[in-house]
C-alpha cells in the first residue's frame, strides 16, 4: 500500500492507518489471530519532526498458508510514514 500525498501526522491519522492494515491483512491473506500496536503510536506519543513508523505486531495462526516468509517488514507508505511490521506465530 503507498499514499499518494502524506497524511497529517497525528495519532488519529497513524492509528487509522494501523487499523487499515491490519483489516487489509485479514481480507487478503486471512490467519491473522491478532494484532498488537506498539511504539510511540500506542504510546500516544507525537511524531518526531515530519516523519512517523507505524509498529504492528501480527500474531499469525501456523496452520493456515499466507504466513508471510520474513519475520519483519519495514514497508513505507510515502516519505513521512512507515509500517514496521513484526510477524509471529501462535504457540
Amino acid at each position: 500500500m503507498t499514499l499518494d500525498r502524506p497524511p497529517a501526522l497525528d495519532l488519529p491519522t497513524l492509528r487509522k492507518i494501523a487499523r487499515d492494515t491490519v483489516a487489509r491483512w485479514t481480507r487478503a491473506q486471512g490467519g491473522l489471530l491478532s494484532a498488537y500496536l506498539v511504539g510511540s503510536v500506542a504510546a500516544n506519543e507525537p511524531p518526531l519532526g515530519n516523519a512517523a513508523d507505524i509498529d504492528l505486531i501480527l500474531i499469525h495462526d501456523d496452520s493456515r498458508p499466507g504466513r508471510p516468509l520474513y519475520n519483519r517488514e519495514i514497508i513505507p507508505l510515502n516519505d513521512a510514514v512507515v509500517l514496521d511490521l513484526t510477524h509471529h506465530t501462535a504457540a
